[in-house]
């Protein structure tokens, strides 16, 4: 569910829910946040913001890495040439699906496309969940011999989580060669937030991987504003175009002769970029189109900021979103 979108945003943050939540209730506590810091903060504004939701539950949960892991890959895959950067950001048994994917898209050698370069996990269970770890596995195989038990995914949870599962060794044996992996254009941040007060994934087991940057709250389990505001900090930081917002607040009080060079550099990119999207257009519609955009970029940049780009690039990528939305 798309909880903030905009034609200009070149940012996305995908919210995983854990075990018990779903889309909606996990979430409730950053949205309300989200949306006030938007009306306030460009660089808040400028993430657009989805929600993913996959089967979950205590007592029936299909296998993470044949459903959940799978429909992330979709869904990334159908939305992902609009974004410059990705983040996936996890509540509990999320940050187990949104890491591991990461790892199976650098195994299969799609490095290269992944535009994902940040991770945030609050009380995800980075070495399992201690309570299913004795007689998890003896449990399952004897409910996995009974009619229908393997249809119904069973308990399949209890298996996945915990601490000797396939999944958590493979978190452990593949995670801390993700942040420098060969394949991968930009660099991995990966931040792992622990409540001090998690009753249920307790904090020396939501402490993080190698490679990780943890972060401690004062909470339990479930979300609150506090991990909200860390959460909104990553975000705000993130590749944040500060050079750019800086070159535009110059221009905003420049002299007309600086404002002049500045336009003469970028004006045949953005006149071609406007015929492209309005082919048959006359030429003085191209130079006036072309004359307002670059200002409109000027002033309109900072309220949505577009991040990894250098200034050239963003003016180009403001012309061309921006006429996308446009009627011909």
């Amino acid at each position: 569910m798309w909880i903030n979108r905009h034609k200009l945003n070149n940012s996305l943050a995908v919210l995983i829910h854990g075990i018990t939540g779903n889309r909606f209730s996990t979430w409730a506590p950053f949205l309300d946040v989200l949306q006030a810091q938007a009306l306030e903060d460009g660089l808040i504004r400028s993430w657009d913001t989805y929600t993913f939701d996959y089967a979950t539950g205590f007592v029936c949960q299909p296998s993470l890495q044949e459903h959940a892991i799978p429909g992330l890959r979709r869904f990334l895959r159908a939305h992902q040439s609009h974004y410059e950067t990705i983040a996936l950001i996890a509540h509990s048994q999320g940050g187990l699906v949104a890491k591991l994917f990461v790892i199976e898209e650098l195994l299969a050698g799609r490095g290269a496309a992944l535009d994902v370069d940040l991770v945030v996990t609050f009380g995800t269970p980075h070495f399992g969940y201690a309570r299913l770890s004795f007689g998890a596995l003896p449990l399952h195989a004897m409910l996995s011999r009974l009619p229908g038990a393997k249809k119904e995914h069973r308990l399949r949870q209890w298996r996945d989580l915990h601490r000797w599962s396939p999944a958590f060794k493979t978190l452990a044996r593949q995670w801390p060669g993700v942040f420098d992996h060969p394949d991968r254009r930009r660099r991995l941040r990966s931040i792992a937030v622990r409540g001090n007060y998690d009753q249920i994934v307790r904090s020396r087991r939501s402490m993080g991987l190698p490679g990780d940057t943890v972060e401690q709250t004062r909470s339990g389990h479930r979300l609150q504003h506090e991990q909200a505001k860390i959460l909104f900090r990553q975000l705000r930081d993130h590749l944040a175009p500060r050079e750019v917002i800086h070159e535009c607040r110059r221009l905003q009080v420049a002299s007309v002769e600086e404002v002049r060079n500045y336009i003469t550099a970028h004006f045949a990119p953005v006149s071609k970029a406007v015929s492209a999207a309005r082919p048959g257009a006359p030429a003085s519609f191209v130079q006036a189109k072309a004359g307002t955009l670059l200002m409109d970029f000027v002033f309109d940049f900072e309220q949505r900021p577009m991040r990894g780009l250098g200034f050239g690039e963003a003016v180009l990528e403001f012309a061309r979103r921006s006429l996308a939305g446009e009627s011909p």
